[in-house]
């Protein structure tokens, strides 16, 4: 874990940096798992007035920290990662209802993408070629999928 001024000087001289409103600044932390929450609640209060347009504290054991988190947070979105079942926050929803702005589904992705690699490798090893049909998805396809067109056009003040 950063120690929090250490933090407080890279959101600092990020926001001095920023070249375009578009650009937002998250900043994480992962002091839950090795510090008690009011030092978590102070590094959230540290990077809001740093500057920080987006709020992440990682690994908050259940839905009272993460109501002292949105509220220490004082107006700047929460992020929250949403990663397993059978916790007590297991839903967009509750996060919502507890103010968080941004819920993270990393695990569902991931496992989704990790089942459909496996299959592909499955199959290549079965049969080692292209298939004559070619990639189940062609690259302007996949990009048009993830939204890449609309977020070079949104961002190009931010990557060019």
């Amino acid at each position: 874990v950063v120690a929090p001024q250490a933090m407080v000087d890279k959101i600092k001289a990020m926001a001095d940096a920023r070249r375009s409103e578009n650009m937002l600044i998250s900043a994480r932390t992962d002091s839950p798992a090795s510090e008690p929450l009011a030092q978590t609640l102070e590094r959230v209060a540290l990077y809001k007035e740093a500057g920080a347009d987006l709020l992440f504290a990682e690994g908050l054991p259940g839905p009272d920290a993460v109501s002292a988190v949105v509220e220490a947070a004082g107006g700047v979105p929460v992020v929250y990662n949403l990663l397993a079942t059978g916790k007590e926050i297991a839903t967009a929803t509750q996060l919502e209802a507890l103010g968080v702005s941004l819920a993270l589904f990393p695990g569902r992705a991931i496992l989704s993408y990790a089942s459909a690699v496996q299959a592909a490798l499955q199959a290549l090893k079965a049969d080692p070629r292209l298939p004559e049909a070619g990639h189940p998805i062609q690259p302007k396809d996949f990009n048009a999928v993830l939204g890449t067109p609309d977020l070079l056009a949104h961002y190009a003040d931010v990557v060019g």
